[in-house]
């Protein structure tokens, strides 16, 4: 199914199989950070302090948003500025 016929299905069981799909696109080498991704907790996100939500985001969500090395470092390095520049206060 292509996904503009997805995005208008009611059909629950194409879109688990969707879903499903998603995994297999995952390299091996990813597929924990995939899987702790998938099942992140909010309200732990929420209780981080600002020191621990940018180890965080640098960790895991960049290394799961950005596979391509490219777009990693340079993603990365801009958002490293926050540190750098002692603005770390403004992702509050």
């Amino acid at each position: 199914m292509e996904i503009n016929e997805l995005w208008v299905s009611k059909d629950e069981s194409q879109w688990l199989k969707a879903l499903d799909y998603y995994w297999n696109l995952i390299k091996p080498a990813n597929m924990e950070l995939g899987k702790r991704m998938d099942n992140l907790n909010a309200k732990a996100i929420e209780n981080m302090d600002l020191n621990e939500f940018y180890e965080s985001m640098i960790d895991d969500y960049f290394q799961w948003k950005y596979t391509n090395s490219r777009w990693l470092k340079r993603n990365t390095d801009q958002f490293s500025r926050y540190i750098k520049e002692e603005r770390l206060n403004e992702l509050k």
